[in-house]
């Protein structure tokens, strides 16, 4: 028998209103949303991690390192 597949999905947004633009703040060099995406890839638990945003910028970096993205509505 299969086991069921696994998702995370990340919620990611630009318009924080504590600090906007949290989630591409550098950390150690990496935007903030990319550590996440890859320390989620560690999980042997889960088969896919995706990053939900609407922000054409955290999709374009989240692209740029090997993320997965669904875009959503504002």
């Amino acid at each position: 028998m299969t086991r069921p597949r696994s998702v995370a999905i990340i919620p990611s947004r630009l318009e924080s209103s504590r600090l906007p633009e949290k989630a591409l703040a550098d950390i150690c060099g990496l935007p903030m949303i990319v550590h996440v995406f890859k320390r989620c890839g560690f999980a042997k638990s889960l088969d896919e991690v995706f990053v939900a945003t609407d922000s054409n910028k955290i999709r374009q970096v989240v692209e740029k390192f090997g993320g997965k993205i669904l875009m959503t509505s504002s």
